[in-house]
């Protein structure tokens, strides 16, 4: 499997960021950082954007398929 290349990290980063920085607004304070939580709303939106736009998938937040 190959390496993410810093763009897509950087993507990664500003995705799981956003979401987390959302979480806080709506709740008005400050939130722990949960990853799983962090999926949930990442693969709703993800899923959202595809399906009313047709944005790409990996564009919105780069993956690698899982070998084997």
């Amino acid at each position: 499997m190959s390496a993410f290349t810093a763009r897509e990290t950087e993507r990664q980063d500003f995705v799981d960021n956003a979401i987390h920085t959302l979480i806080e607004e709506l709740l008005g304070k400050p939130a722990e950082w949960d990853i799983a939580i962090i999926a949930d709303v990442r693969q709703v939106i993800q899923k959202y954007l595809w399906e009313e736009y047709a944005y790409p998938e990996r564009e919105f937040y780069p993956y690698r398929e899982l070998e084997g």
